[in-house]
C-alpha cells in the first residue's frame, strides 16, 4: 500500500489519538494529526494525487463533531469522514450519519476494526466527492436568475437555442447571452459541462432524501445512483 497516496488524517485531542495513528501506521497509511478542528483547517493540505480519510472525535476542543462536518462542507472539502465515539448512541449515529458522516465506530478499536473501517471508507471517496460536486453544484444553481434557470434547464436536455428563444419569445442573442452568463455563474464553458453541471444540481435532493431517509446506508444508496 503506498502510504503517500491514501493518508488518515486524525482529528482528536483524546489520548487514544496517539494509538489510532501508530495503527493506523503500522497499516501502511500516511498519517496527520489534528488536535482541533482549527488546525485542520488551518494546516490540512488539499492534494489531487492522494486521498485521505478522516477520523473524527466526537468532541473537539474548539467544536462539536457536527459543527465540524459542517465545516467540512462550508470550506468545500470532500473527505470520507469517520465519527469516533466513546458509546455508540442510537440518536448521534442517526444525526452524525445525517450531516454526511460515511460510518460511526465506537472506541477503543482493534488493528483489525480500524483496517476494516478505513478500508470501507476509502470505498466511499468517489460517492463522497459526487456528493461534494452536487451540492456545489445546487448552490452555484440558485444563484442563476429565472431566466437563465429556464434556458439551461432547456439546453441540458438537447434543445437549440433557436427553439429556446422561440419558446421563451426572445431573440437568439438575448438566449445565447443569458447562457453565457449562466456558464459563468456555474464556472462551466461548455454545453457538456453545463448539462453534467444541471445534472448533479438535480441529483442533489435525491443525494439528501437518500440520507435523510436511509441514513445507515446513505452512502450505498448514492453508490447504486452514481453507477445506475
Amino acid at each position: 500500500m503506498d502510504g503517500g497516496s491514501r493518508v488518515i488524517a486524525v482529528v482528536s485531542s483524546d489520548e487514544s489519538a496517539v494509538e489510532i495513528s501508530e495503527m493506523a501506521r503500522n497499516l501502511g497509511y500516511g498519517v496527520e494529526s489534528y488536535s482541533s478542528g482549527d488546525a485542520f483547517f488551518k494546516q490540512f493540505n488539499i492534494r489531487e494525487d492522494r486521498e485521505v480519510c478522516l477520523l473524527l472525535a466526537k468532541t473537539l476542543p474548539d467544536m462539536g463533531a457536527l459543527q465540524f462536518v459542517d465545516a467540512l462542507k462550508t470550506n468545500q472539502f470532500a473527505l470520507p469522514t469517520v465519527l469516533m465515539m466513546e458509546t455508540l448512541i442510537a440518536s448521534e449515529v442517526v444525526a452524525a450519519m445525517r450531516s454526511g458522516v460515511v460510518n460511526c465506530v465506537e472506541l477503543p478499536l482493534t488493528q483489525r476494526a480500524l483496517c476494516e473501517v478505513i478500508s470501507d471508507a476509502f470505498t466511499l471517496v468517489p460517492n463522497v466527492r459526487k456528493i461534494h460536486e452536487a451540492r456545489r453544484y445546487h448552490e452555484l444553481y440558485h444563484r442563476l436568475k429565472e431566466t437563465e434557470k429556464e434556458i439551461v434547464g432547456m439546453a441540458a436536455i438537447g434543445v437549440p437555442n433557436k427553439q429556446i428563444a422561440s419558446r421563451m419569445q426572445l431573440s437568439v442573442k438575448t438566449v445565447e447571452k443569458y447562457r453565457r452568463q449562466a456558464y459563468a455563474t456555474l464556472g462551466v464553458n461548455n454545453t457538456a459541462a453545463m448539462t453534467r453541471a444541471i445534472t448533479l444540481h438535480s441529483m442533489h435532493n435525491l443525494f439528501d432524501r437518500c440520507r435523510i431517509q436511509f441514513p445507515e446506508r446513505s452512502l450505498l444508496a448514492t453508490a447504486e445512483i452514481g453507477e445506475s
